[in-house]
């Protein structure tokens, strides 16, 4: 077999499905722009209405309507350009481990410490310290 048959066999071919929710890669940077630092490469998130296949060996492209304008993308956009979108972002949360909270030791607690022992000195030490805030506001 042929390296670039074996490429076409072995290659993935995305699925997307009319509905769904993507964004669309635009790399374009305007001329004379000073964002090119701040650069976000996604746009959208983009609606795909319609799935265009024409002749096999060019592939699949696909027609893009914008949610929150309802403009339709004036090009058809083939599947290298679409990054699946996930607006619900409880699923992300859900697997994200749960912030500790900020939690303030007494002085009883910090009498039964031990300041010979470098990890109690260390907390010792981070309590008496009064000109820090906490990380997390509650």
């Amino acid at each position: 077999m042929a390296p670039l048959e074996r490429a076409l066999v072995t290659s993935y071919t995305p699925s997307w499905k009319t509905g769904q929710l993507v964004l669309l890669l635009d790399k374009k940077i305007k001329p004379r722009s000073d964002v090119v630092i701040s650069h976000v490469p996604y746009k959208g998130p983009y609606v795909i209405s319609q799935i265009i296949s024409g002749d096999p060996e060019i592939g699949v492209s696909y027609k893009l309507v914008e949610v929150e304008t309802g403009k339709t993308y004036p090009y058809a956009i083939t599947s290298d350009r679409l990054k699946s979108y996930h607006g619900d972002r409880i699923d992300l949360q859900n697997r994200l481990p749960a912030l500790p909270q900020n939690t303030v030791m007494s002085q009883d607690e910090l009498s039964g410490l031990d300041s010979s022992d470098d990890n109690d000195a260390a907390i010792i030490n981070d309590a008496a310290r009064t000109d820090m805030e906490p990380a997390i506001k509650q």
